[in-house]
């Protein structure tokens, strides 16, 4: 090795053993120097002794190495290299190349060398670095005075992942080498969530933000802008999950859950991104579909009381999803009475029920019947709804008019009468229908084999000859009934023909009824 020094370096190293004289200066032993101040104690890779001495401060390592023994005890020349532990790929980093001379002497033309690999890209350095073809950085340092420490500032930056070493010396040929590893964190983020849902539905959504690549991702921070007609539970359109450092490998997850406003399709893309611009993006749609009923009702527009009416209802999905558990109802009108129902429909306290599915624009018509036993208006109202559909109804309304019918009755008593003898015919008008019957007209005809006597009952009645007038009787309500009778004698033989008329404001023509007796 000695070989291998200049000579001044080498007149350095015997001026130090042997205290000559070196350039005109007096190297001596000297004291010891007071020991620093103690520090934390750093991680020591490579114990003293070997060559060089690698040590681990923090994110930091250090490199030393004394010229040209490696101790030194009894070297020169210390040149120890202070550069991050890892570094990212395309960022510039400064590693720091401290020289001291270790001799209480001064030397002259020193010169520093740093070989920089093709994967490290020189940016700068202080002092100024003279670098050749070979990616050879050269730094001369001149003269250094005893115990002196000059310090190069270097920047430069990975251009690829890995381990890159770059190594340097001080005038001989003899290497100091230092290993810095070149990191390069990779972000990936992946987004599910339901690609259809129904407008009632939650929208749960997950994000996961991974580092692909190697070294840690640093302020990692992950954001997803929902569309407008998305928002989150609480009502939030925007959402920020910070995932802070990720190692290499490591992965991170977010979640929330969405609803809709209304029907449609969305887009959402989530972002995420760390310290050194890294970002990574996913996206995904979402259609959100809704079931809408539409409903129809039919229905007579006017009955006679105690005839059935049948009320026809039309439920449509007109949305562009499938309704389920779609439940009509009909409610039976007071004043009616339930008759039936198609297609399964059953009637529980006044209300008929059907359960169906309906697709899209599909439509399912059903009927109730029920009979009209109250005169007056009708409303009719059936109500539709499903899951996510919500509530539509229909209403429809019946006139139901009453219709009145008289019958006309008379009997006679006795039958047959002896000439000279006394019978009575009863006449009877009953309101067999359903409204009330007005101005009732009640006219008896006599043959001229009978002669009047007497009249009476529900209105005062008058004879003029052969023929009975009664006053009209004002009204006759359904189901009621009025009397009137006549009593005749009989003044000679025959089978005669007592004819009673009736008339009413609702009939258009008269009653007749007859009533023969035998007179002997």
């Amino acid at each position: 090795m000695v070989k291998k020094l200049g000579r001044n370096v080498l007149m350095a190293v015997l001026g130090i053993v042997t205290g000559l004289v070196v350039g005109g200066c007096a190297c001596v032993e000297q004291p010891t120097a007071a020991a620093p101040a103690p520090r934390a104690k750093p991680m020591v890779v490579r114990e003293s002794g070997a060559c060089p001495v690698v040590i681990r401060e923090g994110a930091n390592t250090i490199t030393r190495m004394a010229f040209p023994t490696g101790n030194a005890a009894t070297s020169v020349v210390m040149m120890e290299k202070k550069y991050p532990s890892e570094v990212q790929v395309g960022s510039p980093f400064e590693y720091l190349i401290d020289v001291t001379n270790l001799t209480d002497c001064p030397l002259d033309d020193v010169l520093v060398t740093d070989v920089i690999p093709s994967t490290l890209k020189f940016v700068a350095s202080a002092p100024q670095a003279q670098i050749g073809q070979d990616g050879t950085a050269k730094w001369a340092l001149g003269k250094m005075a005893g115990k002196e420490t000059k310090t190069i500032r270097v920047q430069v930056s990975a251009t690829g992942t890995g381990p890159h070493t770059y190594c340097g010396n001080v005038v001989y040929k003899e290497n100091l080498c230092a290993t810095v590893v070149a990191v390069e964190p990779k972000l990936r983020l992946t987004k599910t969530m339901p690609s259809d849902v129904l407008i009632c539905d939650d929208i749960p959504v997950r994000l996961v933000v991974t580092n692909t690549g190697t070294g840690a991702a640093t302020n990692v921070m992950v954001n997803d802008a929902l569309p407008a007609g998305l928002v989150t539970k609480d009502g939030k359109t925007s959402l920020s999950f910070p995932a802070g450092s990720l190692g290499t490998g490591e992965s991170k997850e977010f979640s929330f859950v969405a609803t809709a406003q209304k029907a449609g399709k969305y887009d959402n893309q989530a972002v995420a991104k760390a310290d050194g611009n890294l970002e990574a993006k996913d996206a995904k749609s979402v259609t959100v579909r809704q079931p809408a009923l539409a409903i129809a009702k039919k229905c007579p527009d006017m009955l006679f009381a105690g005839r059935p009416a049948t009320y026809e209802i039309t439920v449509t999905n007109t949305g562009d999803a499938a309704a389920k558990r779609v439940m009509v109802t009909d409610a039976v009108p007071v004043g009616t009475a339930f008759v039936s129902a198609t297609d399964g429909g059953t009637m529980s306290n006044g209300i008929v029920m059907w359960s169906m599915d309906l697709e899209p624009k599909a439509s399912k018509t059903v009927k109730m019947t029920a009979r009209m036993d109250t005169i007056g208006t009708m409303v009719n109202v059936a109500k539709a709804s499903g899951v996510c559909a919500p509530e539509v109804r229909a209403e429809c309304s019946t006139k139901v008019q009453g219709i009145p019918a008289v019958l006309l009755e008379m009997v006679d008593d006795p039958d047959p009468v002896e000439v000279g003898g006394q019978t009575t015919y009863t006449i009877t008008a009953t309101n067999q229908g359903s409204m009330t019957d007005t101005n009732i007209r009640i006219t008896c005809t006599m043959e001229d084999c009978e002669q009047f006597v007497t009249c009476g009952g529900a209105t005062q009645g008058t004879a003029q000859g052969l023929v009975v007038k009664f006053a009209p009787l004002p009204s006759l309500a359904p189901k009621a009934r009025a009397t009137w009778t006549v009593t005749v004698k009989a003044v000679k033989e025959m089978n005669t023909r007592f004819k009673v008329t009736m008339n009413t404001d609702t009939l258009t023509r008269d009653v007749e009824e007859t009533e023969s007796t035998n007179l002997y």
